[in-house]
């Protein structure tokens, strides 16, 4: 191959490869127990359970929450049509259960269609989930 050809193959290939990378997972699979946070606009509405009393604990300090929010909170995706949370049963109860996920991040943020507007946030693909009676 000649390197003008090459050039040019790699130039089309190179965006390619960017947009495909927005896409990635983290390698590490984890498992985390997450409560859902309720918040009445379009932002991450889950947090690790570990992390949830902190977030309360300092949302009314210096700390702002919108900042709190995009270190704490994340969105979920399921892998498949297969592993979907039941989301009738999670809302039977009151207040709403813990769930424990497995899965991985994306390694990027993620666009995240809301109500109002897409926002860009932390995004969790779940394999597995199940409930934690409280």
């Amino acid at each position: 191959m000649s390197k003008p050809t090459l050039i040019f193959v790699s130039l089309l290939l190179f965006p390619a490869f960017l947009l495909s990378q927005k896409n990635d997972l983290e390698d590490t699979t984890r498992e985390l127990s997450v409560k859902f946070m309720g918040w009445g606009c379009d932002c991450p509405n889950w947090c690790e359970e570990k992390n949830y009393d902190y977030f309360f604990e300092h949302r009314d300090t210096s700390v702002s929450t919108q900042k709190l929010i995009e270190k704490y909170c994340f969105n979920l995706t399921p892998s498949s049509s297969e592993v979907e949370i039941d989301w009738d049963s999670f809302y039977s109860s009151s207040p709403p259960k813990t769930i424990v996920l497995k899965g991985a991040f994306y390694r990027e943020l993620q666009d995240w269609p809301g109500d109002d507007r897409t926002i860009r946030c932390r995004v969790f693909r779940y394999t597995s989930y199940h409930f934690i009676e409280e």
